[in-house]
Parts: C-alpha cells; sequence; structure tokens
C-alpha cells in the first residue's frame, strides 16, 4: 500500500506565471510542491542489491517571473528514490536552498561561502566527494546536501574552488583523484583546470588560457591527458544584461579547438575542430598516437534558442586524436538523436563496449527528449543497438548505470535506473531495467506519487 505524506510540504509561494516558454510547459512545466511519499506500489521484482538512493538533478524554478527564462537556470530540485533490498522505501523531492530559493521559501539563507563567480545555482547533477553528498552545476559553489535531500549549505572545498565544482568532473579511480575543468565568464582566468583528493582537498589550480569565455559543460579523463573542450558557445554580455541567467550564444567565428592536457606536466596542445559543440562525453582512453572519445555533438547549438541547447540534431561520434599530427577523425556511431550518453564506471582510460544513452527510437523524433524516445544499449564490438521503448506517449529521462556486484566480470552486469513520464495521465514511474537486456523493459516498475519534470543527470548512491 501506497503512503503519501504532506507534512506541510514546501510550496510554490504564488501560482506559477502563464509559461512564456517551451521550457515552463508539458513535462518542463515545474512542479510546485514537494512531497514525501513512502512503502511504493512495485510492479515486478525489485534486484534484492540494490540498497541506497537513487538521486536526481533538475531545474525546477519556485517563482516564474516576466522576461527571458533558460532551461539551464531554473532553481534546482532533487528528485529521490530509495531502495532496500527488494523494496521501495519512499520518494522525495526537495528544493536546493540557495539563497533564492530560501528567500521565495520564507526560511533562513543557507550557511556557507558566498559564491566568488555571482552566480549560485544548483540544478544540473549530483555526486560523491570525500563521503559527502553535493548537489551541482558549473560555474557555482557546489552544496553539501543531505541523503534525503536537505540543504545543508554551500562549500568551496576548504578554499579551493576559485570557479565553482563542474557536473562533469571526472574520477581516476586509480590514483582516487577527480579532475576538473571548471569556468566563469567574469573571472580572470576564464578557466582553470583543478584535481580534487579523496578527502575532497583542492590539490592542483593551473590557469587555462582561452581567447573567449566559452562554456565548457564537461570534461573528459584518460590516464595521461584532461580533454579541454573550447567550443563555440561564448559568453555574451549584452544577453547577461537583457536578464538571461545563463547568457551564452553561438558565435561561429570563434574556432572549435580540443585542448590534450597533459597531466603529468600541465603542457596543453590544441587541435583545431569544425564548429561543433559537446555537451556530454561517455567514456575516453589513451591509444599509442593520442586518445579517442566518443561525444555527443552537436552541429550548433544557443543559435536560435537561447533557453535551451535544442537546435539541431544530435549523434554519437567517435573522436580518434593523432597528437603528433594534430588531427582529429570524426566518425559517426549513430546519427539517431540521442543524449546523455552512460558508461559502466568500470571502464575508465580503456574502450568500453557499451554505451547508453536516451534517443528517438523513429527517425521522426526531432530531439533525444521527444515524447516516445528510448534508451539505446550500442554495443561497439558488433555495431548493434538494442532499444526500449517507454511507448509513443511516454517519454524516459537519462538511465543511469549502477553495476551488479554478482556480475562484475561483465562490462554491462547491471542495472540502469531512469525516470518515465506518461502524457496521459500527468504521472512518472521508476523503472529498472537489465543493462544486458534492455529491450526486455524494466524487471522492476515503481510508481511515484506525481510528476517528475524533464531534468537533467543523477546518480545511484549505495548505502555502503
Amino acid at each position: 500500500m501506497q503512503h503519501i505524506k504532506r507534512h506541510d510540504e514546501r510550496r510554490a509561494p504564488v501560482p506559477q506565471a502563464p509559461a512564456h516558454s517551451p521550457y515552463l510547459s508539458g513535462n518542463y512545466a515545474p512542479v510546485d510542491r514537494e512531497v514525501t511519499a513512502t512503502d511504493l506500489a512495485v510492479t515486478g521484482r525489485l534486484p534484492e542489491a540494490l540498497s541506497g538512493r537513487f538521486i536526481r538533478n533538475g531545474p525546477n524554478p519556485v517563482l516564474v517571473t516576466d522576461g527571458p527564462y533558460s532551461w539551464f537556470g531554473g532553481d534546482g530540485m532533487l528528485h529521490i528514490v530509495e531502495l532496500d533490498a527488494g523494496r521501495a522505501r519512499s520518494y522525495r523531492n526537495r528544493w536546493v536552498r540557495t539563497p533564492a530559493v530560501a528567500g521565495s521559501l520564507d526560511e533562513p539563507v543557507p550557511a556557507g561561502p558566498t559564491s566568488m563567480t555571482g552566480i549560485d545555482l544548483s540544478n544540473t547533477s549530483t555526486a560523491r566527494l570525500g563521503g559527502t553528498v553535493l548537489s551541482l552545476t558549473e560555474s557555482c559553489l557546489p552544496y553539501v546536501v543531505t541523503p534525503d535531500g536537505a540543504t545543508v549549505g554551500r562549500t568551496d572545498l576548504g578554499g579551493g574552488l576559485t570557479h565553482g565544482l563542474s557536473a562533469h568532473a571526472k574520477y581516476d579511480p586509480v590514483t582516487r583523484e577527480v579532475h576538473q575543468v571548471a569556468y566563469s565568464p567574469l573571472s580572470d582566468p576564464f578557466a582553470v583546470w583543478q584535481v580534487i583528493d579523496a578527502t575532497g582537498r583542492v590539490t592542483r589550480t593551473e590557469p587555462i588560457d582561452l581567447p573567449a569565455p566559452v562554456m565548457i559543460h564537461t570534461v573528459s579523463l584518460t590516464a595521461r591527458y584532461v580533454l579541454v573542450y573550447d567550443l563555440p558557445v561564448v559568453f555574451d554580455l549584452a544577453l547577461l544584461t537583457a536578464g538571461w541567467s545563463v547568457p551564452f550564444r553561438w558565435d561561429p567565428s570563434h574556432q572549435a579547438r580540443l585542448g590534450l592536457l597533459e597531466r603529468a606536466t600541465g603542457s596543453i596542445r590544441w587541435v583545431d575542430l569544425p564548429p561543433v559543440y559537446v555537451f556530454h562525453d561517455a567514456g575516453a582512453h589513451d591509444t599509442p598516437t593520442g586518445v579517442v572519445v566518443d561525444v555527443v555533438t552537436y552541429a550548433r547549438a544557443f543559435a536560435t534558442d537561447l533557453g535551451g541547447p535544442i537546435d539541431e540534431s544530435t549523434r554519437l561520434e567517435r573522436w580518434t586524436v593523432d597528437v603528433a599530427g594534430s588531427t582529429v577523425e570524426r566518425t559517426v556511431l549513430d546519427d539517431r538523436p540521442q543524449e546523455f550518453p552512460r558508461v559502466a564506471p568500470g571502464t575508465f582510460d580503456r574502450a568500453n563496449r557499451f554505451t547508453y544513452a536516451i534517443g528517438a527510437d523513429r527517425g521522426d523524433l526531432a530531439t533525444a527528449f521527444s515524447t516516445g524516445n528510448a534508451v539505446i544499449r550500442h554495443d561497439h564490438r558488433t555495431g548493434a543497438s538494442d532499444v526500449w521503448s517507454p511507448g509513443r506517449n511516454r517519454s524516459v529521462a537519462e538511465a543511469v548505470f549502477v553495476p551488479d556486484p554478482e556480475r562484475t566480470s561483465r562490462e554491462d552486469g547491471g542495472w540502469l535506473m531512469a525516470f518515465v513520464h506518461d502524457v496521459t495521465t500527468d504521472h512518472s514511474q521508476f523503472v529498472v531495467l537489465d543493462a544486458e537486456e534492455v529491450d526486455r523493459g524494466p524487471v522492476a516498475t515503481v510508481a511515484l506519487p506525481q510528476r517528475v519534470p524533464v531534468g537533467f543527470h543523477g546518480n545511484w548512491f549505495a548505502d555502503d
């Protein structure tokens, strides 16, 4: 039996303003309350090995006012599903209490250092660092949160974070270090490379010389290199003055480049690219002559749609970089529109066989986020792909890979976790799929008490 507790759940203090952006309607529209539900109904069977919390972040503005709205600029909200050895114990959703959110909810401003970048959002991803759960957005200081979603406050990791903490920093399981390329449009320098040790202490900060303040959403990591994406989405002060919270635009005159930053020396070598943009990579590894990295590419972004990233259909590409020749060979792995690629965490610095993404299961879909999209399992050894579609009137969010401790010998030995939204009922579910047999559909489906809007990234936080 499902129990929903309202316990004076926080709600948006005034009714939402009429949607004036495509990112404020449909399943992009924010929910107006925080809910706690326990003993959730399960169809199928949840794996007994899964005990912990799935915590996903995404934009969910408390207030929507007149003026421009960016999907990337909405207040952060965590959606948390707690599993315990075959049971779905609870669902919670909580706004991250930035000063703006706390003020709107008439709550105390959270503790912690002042953001040095002047930006204070927390809506993109979650991570665990030094035993602490963090809510993340690029160019912003991270927020410490509890496993149940309560905001503890901002942190700068003891003063080491000069440009915030990227939502897509990468972990090296050999050195137990986290590497990030962080940027801040109004800082000097625009971008830095930082190394963070296992305790959460920043051990190295090096400036990266860039000709313009570009949006650097992700970084790729191998044993030898940090890959720096200097691509033509550029900060525009006029957009900031006009009220855009994410003031970036497509600038094809900016030379696209991929930087290979050598971890041992800090030296960087740049390789020119044609105009292209990358939000997310799907793993990288060293080769005798350079690096191979798989990325989801955009032919352009923020060109006609300043409120969101979707200007062109996306595709999955493999970039083979020859360091000595300063060349990049681009190979299309799959031309279906897709996004949010994930790989098994045990594939660091080696060629992964499988990539999991969400994308179109039919050629007529314009974007990876369209209703009727699917989870795609790419097999790079055979070139085949397996697809699970939740149905024409349903959409699936990012599928997060969680390893199965009893199937460690297989790269795909694990599960995929994701939220699914049903347009006809305007409710959401939480699904678990077997990563080896994606096309067979969920092994378990958990009913949720309300809609989970389209969001960004989440991760699994095991109890151990």
